[in-house]
C-alpha cells in the first residue's frame, strides 16, 4: 500500500483535499455511503454520520443533496421523502420546518420517534467540520441543489475538505464550471461506463476522462449482472495508469471489499462501514 500513499502525497500537492486523507496514516480510504444503508442505519442522517465517524473512525462521508421549498439545503438522496421517512411526497413540496416533523428513521423501530430527522448542510458542518481531517463527497442529482450547495460551500470556504460528483452528466458539468481546478471533481455515469466498456474493448486510450477520480458503482439495479461484468483488474490498471484515482461505491462484503484493497482501490465506500473497518483492520 506504500506506493499508493506515496502517489497520493504526490497529488496533494494539486488537490490539497488529499492531504487530509494523509493524516491519518490509513489506506486504502475507509469512506461511508450515505452513512451507511441497510441494516447498518437511516441513510442520510446526523445518527448514521455520527455512528461513522466515532465508532468506525472514518476518512470519508458521502451525502446527497435536496432543496426545500423555502431553499434550505438538506441532506437526502430520493426526489421524496416516501422510502426513508413516515411522510409523502417530493423534497421540494415541503417547507424545512414541515419536513424536519417526519421520522427520518421511521423503518428502524428501534429508532423510531426518536427525534431523527431528515439534516440541514448548515447542521452537518457545525458538527463534523470541526473533525480534524474529515472529508465530505458531495454528491448530487439536479442542478438546483448543485448551485445551493456550492454557494454554501463558498460561504464556509471548505473547497479542501470536499470531493464533488455526480452520475448525472449535466450536474457533473456545472460542478466543472463553478468549482476551483484544486477540488477534485468523480466521473459521471456516462463517463464511467464508456470508460468500463472502453476497458474490454480496448478502446480506453480514447475515452476523454477530463475527472480527477473515477468513480464506480458496484450495485446497478437491474444492470447488477452487467455492471459486475465490466468491473476488472484491469479496469483499474487502465485507471491508474492515466495517474488518476479509483473510487469504488458499493463494495459491502468483505469479500468485495479485499478485492478493492487487492486491486490497488484508492477509496472504497460501503454501506456498510462496521464490516469495512474490519475488513480493513485484518
Amino acid at each position: 500500500l506504500e506506493p499508493n500513499m506515496e502517489r497520493l502525497e504526490a497529488l496533494s500537492e494539486k488537490y490539497p483535499v488529499y492531504k487530509h486523507l494523509l493524516a491519518s496514516g490509513q489506506y486504502p480510504i475507509h469512506g461511508c455511503h450515505r452513512g451507511g444503508r441497510g441494516n447498518f442505519a437511516p441513510e442520510n442522517t446526523m445518527y448514521a454520520f455520527k455512528r461513522c465517524v466515532e465508532e468506525f473512525n472514518t476518512q470519508l462521508i458521502e451525502l446527497d443533496f435536496r432543496v426545500t421549498k423555502d431553499g434550505e439545503v438538506v441532506i437526502t438522496h430520493d426526489d421524496d421523502v416516501d422510502s426513508t421517512t413516515n411522510g409523502e411526497g417530493s423534497v421540494s413540496s415541503f417547507t424545512l420546518a414541515e419536513l424536519q416533523k417526519l421520522d427520518a428513521a421511521y423503518y428502524y423501530p428501534h429508532l423510531r420517534g426518536k427525534g431523527i430527522t431528515i439534516p440541514t448542510f448548515h447542521e452537518f458542518l457545525a458538527e463534523f467540520l470541526p473533525v480534524p481531517n474529515l472529508v465530505f463527497m458531495l454528491d448530487f442529482k439536479d442542478e438546483h441543489s448543485v448551485r445551493k450547495t456550492i454557494a454554501l460551500v463558498e460561504q464556509y470556504g471548505i473547497w479542501d475538505r470536499i470531493i464533488l460528483g455526480s452520475v448525472v452528466p449535466s450536474c457533473n458539468a456545472l460542478l466543472t464550471e463553478l468549482k476551483p481546478k484544486s477540488t477534485p471533481l468523480t466521473t459521471d455515469a456516462s463517463t464511467a461506463a464508456k470508460l468500463a466498456l472502453g476497458n474490454i474493448t480496448g478502446l480506453i486510450g480514447w475515452v476523454d476522462f477530463p475527472q480527477e477520480i473515477f468513480g464506480f458503482l458496484l450495485f446497478g439495479g437491474n444492470l447488477g449482472n452487467a455492471v459486475e461484468k465490466l468491473w476488472r483488474k484491469s479496469l483499474v490498471d487502465a485507471i491508474r495508469e492515466r495517474e488518476s484515482l479509483v473510487m469504488i461505491c458499493g463494495a459491502d462484503t468483505t469479500e468485495k471489499q479485499r478485492e478493492c484493497i487487492e486491486w490497488g482501490v484508492d477509496f472504497i465506500l460501503t454501506n456498510n462501514p462496521d464490516v469495512l473497518r474490519e475488513t480493513l483492520r485484518k
